[in-house]
């Protein structure tokens, strides 16, 4: 446990009015903490400035999901204290799935949470969010032109940090992803949480989902099967059995009412693996020994999931 983030956290709370705010859970970003029934405090792991949470607060002020069933956060105040940024937001209902008993194996819990990630695109952003990211700048281009300028960004960076061979075994790998984000975007544009996984849902005692938290550095705006793919490949990525579990929840969501084709759930699944394989470095190792590269890897290589992309019309 975090001495100095829970020492600093009960500074900000007694300025709040709250004298023992109770820690809840750690997540990538954040540490949060309960200070009464309606608010929860986050302080977060890296510095801030005002700017960037004004700019998150009028964000979530725009999203209604009431379509989607479910609650999203709103940031009711924010600031800076000891060198870290805090927020403090309304509290929403339920305890994340992650912290279930037998949520891996409990086959309703994970029908909840399937059928969540495909009502993640009926949020409404209103007025509407004129950059493709959280933090971007304006839009130009369609979904997938923006995605390519991602693919082509990060397989510049690849080709410099890998071996030679290693990374034309990599782009062979993703090549008919690079040839699916070619094509123009025929789709509807609909918001991304892009980390949509057990611990940002939260459940209540029945199983049903009633949150969805943490929207941030991975949300964006394009097509809905983006979640909907990722869901499967986020559950529990770094189990010893991640394949396993990834390939089962695949096979579920396709014989749900609503989802994508399987040839999309692989496309999608391959190009978060290929984008965020870099995304959580260790200074004590190589970046492909690290355990999100190597799940990225997994999904790269997974054979259901490059017999489901062959299914892709050219």
């Amino acid at each position: 446990m975090d001495d100095a983030t829970d020492e600093l956290a009960t500074l900000i709370a007694r300025g709040l009015g709250v004298l023992r705010p109770k820690r809840l859970h750690a997540g990538a970003e954040a540490v949060a903490y309960e200070l009464d029934d309606a608010r929860v405090l986050k302080v977060y792991h890296a510095g801030g400035s005002a700017e960037r949470f004004a700019t998150i607060a009028s964000f979530y002020a725009r999203l209604n999901s009431d379509r989607a069933g479910f609650a999203v956060p709103r940031i009711l105040t924010h600031g800076v204290e000891g060198g870290r940024a805090y927020s403090v937001e309304k509290r929403l209902l339920g305890e994340p799935l992650s912290t279930r008993a037998h949520f891996l194996t409990d086959t309703d819990l994970i029908d909840a949470y399937l059928a969540a990630a495909l009502r993640v695109g009926r949020i409404q952003v209103e007025p509407e969010w004129n950059s493709w990211t959280m933090f971007g700048e304006q839009r130009h281009g369609d979904w997938h032109q923006h995605v390519r300028g991602q693919i082509e960004s990060q397989s510049r960076a690849l080709a410099r940090m890998l071996q030679p061979a290693y990374w034309e075994r990599l782009a062979n790998a993703t090549a008919d992803v690079r040839q699916h984000f070619d094509r123009p975007f025929l789709g509807k544009v609909c918001l991304i949480h892009g980390d949509f996984h057990p611990g940002n849902v939260l459940v209540g005692a029945t199983g049903r989902v009633l949150s969805l938290v943490d929207f941030g550095a991975f949300t964006t705006f394009g097509d809905a099967a983006f979640d909907v793919a990722t869901a499967c490949g986020y559950f529990s990525m770094y189990e010893p059995d991640q394949a396993t579990t990834r390939r089962s929840l695949v096979a579920r969501l396709l014989r749900m009412e609503g989802s994508p084709p399987g040839a999309l759930v692989a496309m999608y699944l391959k190009l978060a693996a290929f984008l965020t394989c870099t995304a959580y470095p260790d200074d004590r190792v190589a970046v492909q020994d690290t355990g999100h590269f190597q799940w990225a890897m997994s999904v790269l290589f997974d054979p259901m999931l490059d017999e489901l992309v062959d299914r892709v019309p050219h």
